[in-house]
């Protein structure tokens, strides 16, 4: 069964190629790479279920949507980050 935090980083990799299309100005540039930073960092803490990255980045009125349509709170969406099972390993760049 898939869990919730994969299905955050799958959402999250979906809108990469966006980011990666745009033709940028140098502030556009600079505000393309903070948001890169503050993604990876939000993928990089979903193997070790490390809620610091998500508290601190997401607005607290957010709504997430996945891709099966399931809207979440960001109190739900942070809830649901636990660590991989001992054993499974992973990285999204």
């Amino acid at each position: 069964m898939r869990t919730r935090s994969l299905d955050l980083a799958l959402l999250l990799v979906i809108a990469f190629p966006i980011f990666s299309s745009v033709q940028t100005t140098d502030a556009v540039q600079a505000l393309r790479d903070r948001l890169l930073r503050i993604t990876q960092h939000l993928v990089d803490a979903l193997p070790t279920g490390d809620k610091a990255p998500w508290e601190r980045s997401v607005a607290d009125d957010a709504i997430i949507a996945d891709e099966f349509g399931c809207i979440t709170s960001k109190a739900e969406a942070i809830a649901s980050l636990h660590p991989f099972p001992k054993g499974f390993f992973g990285s999204i760049e």
